[in-house]
């Protein structure tokens, strides 16, 4: 009988609670554009700027049309008021990682040909080198644009290579 009494109370409780939605946050949504062109399954991530204490970072992917919903916690539910840092990054990768068995049972040889090439300008998906930035009022905003320009290095990089050049940019993120 108490076993029961507090499954139930712990089924009350779980049900009690908010669903995972965010209190304050606002819409956040618009357009992405690069060279005047919709840019398709680019991710973009909102960085609060310093000062702006209550809010969180947001993300989101661009439609095929170059629309986006900026996400906090949940798809589409958008952003806290405030001042963001805006990074945008769309990469396309060739190549494979595997495994291959060694010539003993203990050995295994790692084949990494994968090949990351940036098909924006790399100012923008580092937030040390991005010119973007936003600032989204109490109400939200519905209708953001954001135009990229400039020119893209298409030469494909290494992920170990890439990775040492954003610490390199950043020396204070911490990587763990």
């Amino acid at each position: 009988m108490k076993k029961l009494f507090v499954f139930s109370l712990l089924i009350l409780i779980a049900g009690c609670g908010q669903s995972g939605r965010l209190k304050g946050l606002v819409p956040a949504s618009g357009t992405l554009t690069f060279n005047n062109q919709p840019v398709a399954q680019a991710t973009i991530i909102f960085s609060p700027q310093s000062g702006n204490n209550t809010a969180r970072a947001a993300s989101a992917t661009t439609d095929a049309n170059g629309n986006f919903t900026m996400m906090t916690l949940n798809p589409a539910d958008g952003v806290f008021p405030g001042n963001y840092l805006v990074t945008v990054e769309k990469t396309e990768t060739t190549g494979e990682y595997r495994e291959e068995e060694g010539s003993d049972s203990r050995s295994q040889k790692i084949i990494d040909t994968r090949q990351i090439k940036d098909l924006l300008p790399v100012k923008y998906n580092n937030i040390n080198t991005t010119d973007l930035s936003i600032s989204v009022p109490e109400k939200g905003n519905k209708e953001i644009v954001l135009e990229l320009s400039g020119e893209i290095d298409t030469t494909p990089k290494h992920p170990d290579e890439r990775f040492k050049t954003k610490l390199l940019q950043n020396p204070q993120t911490c990587y763990n």
